[in-house]
């Protein structure tokens, strides 16, 4: 059940449109400029560590979107996700999420 959705979706729109103006800068799907993580200091460039995470966010984002029957968004989302599988293939010998 995704009775909760509705409820959420407004924040997780507007979380999406951030990140993605903030970070993904050239809209190729990857996130180059500083990265903050979980060991306290900021990475620069593509990397699968903050790539991933972003990946799994476009990928959920864009499954929310058609959940609420957004288009607009989806449309967006899986633009963004399409770019970034064109990313992956560039720079990765394989990114399983993709």
């Amino acid at each position: 059940s995704v009775k909760w959705l509705p409820s959420v979706w407004p924040n997780v729109k507007g979380q999406m449109d951030l990140v993605i103006a903030k970070f993904d800068t050239e809209g190729d799907g990857v996130i180059t400029g500083a990265q903050q993580n979980t060991y306290d200091t900021a990475m620069y460039g593509a990397n699968t560590f903050i790539g991933s995470y972003y990946v799994t966010a476009l990928r959920a984002c864009s499954a929310m979107a058609e959940l609420m029957g957004d288009a607009e968004v989806r449309a967006c989302v899986r633009a963004c996700e399409r770019a970034c599988e064109r990313a992956c293939g560039r720079r990765w010998a394989c990114c399983v999420l993709c």
